[in-house]
């Protein structure tokens, strides 16, 4: 969070030393490493860059550049779309209205998966390239999990306490106020709730031990 605090500070410090700024129309795979993708790699990182900014095809097709304290900043013509922070043709931030995104270091940034810190009201992401870290809320870390994996190394935390059993990123059965085995379900916005999904429910009450005074 510190970064992207950084990052902010720099373009309106830049913004408010710098005179007349010059726009310039440019083409986002010349200004980043976009441009060192195959042909097929191109396609699939502008497809997935929609679910990060659906405003990302305004960037793809007609950006306009500034340059600020060696930082360049793209933009589009759409006033609500982010603005990309590049410097040395490495995509390092996008700051929206709603969202701000710190990147990894890879070259098919902005698409969906390369974000090493997003953050979205009370939402909270962390990548350290392998394991992903997600938060909602102030009372820690939600769920953990090894990207591109089944599930077989996530974990869920309900209020703080580790899940008894994660089925998938986002999926788990937890202890619930009275105790019970119950379903969950993690989303960026809510946060944790209990699941309705039938074949949820009884996963997890299969996996519900008997307890020992026979209840």
């Amino acid at each position: 969070m510190q970064t992207g605090l950084f990052v902010t500070a720099s373009l309106l410090v830049g913004c408010a030393s710098s005179g007349t700024l010059t726009v310039e129309s440019v083409n986002i795979a010349d200004e980043t490493r976009i441009g060192e993708l195959t042909k097929d790699e191109q396609i699939l990182a502008i497809a997935l860059s929609k679910g990060v900014d659906p405003d990302s095809k305004n960037i793809f097709n007609e950006a306009k550049a500034v340059t600020i304290n060696g930082y360049r900043v793209l933009f589009s013509n759409n006033p609500s779309g982010a603005l990309y922070i590049i410097k040395g043709k490495k995509i390092i931030a996008s700051i929206s209205e709603n969202t701000q995104t710190i990147y990894l270091d890879v070259k098919d940034a902005p698409a969906i998966g390369t974000e090493r810190v997003f953050i979205d009201g009370k939402y909270f992401k962390y990548s350290n390239g392998s394991y992903v870290f997600e938060s909602h809320g102030l009372d820690g870390i939600d769920v953990v999990y090894k990207k591109f994996d089944k599930g077989e190394n996530a974990v869920s935390y309900l209020n703080g306490v580790k899940c008894e059993y994660t089925i998938a990123p986002g999926m788990a059965c937890c202890r619930d106020d009275a105790g019970n085995l119950s379903p969950y379900r993690f989303s960026p916005y809510g946060g944790w709730e209990q699941s309705e999904n039938q074949r949820v429910i009884e996963r997890c009450q299969s996996m519900e031990k008997p307890r020992s005074d026979g209840k």
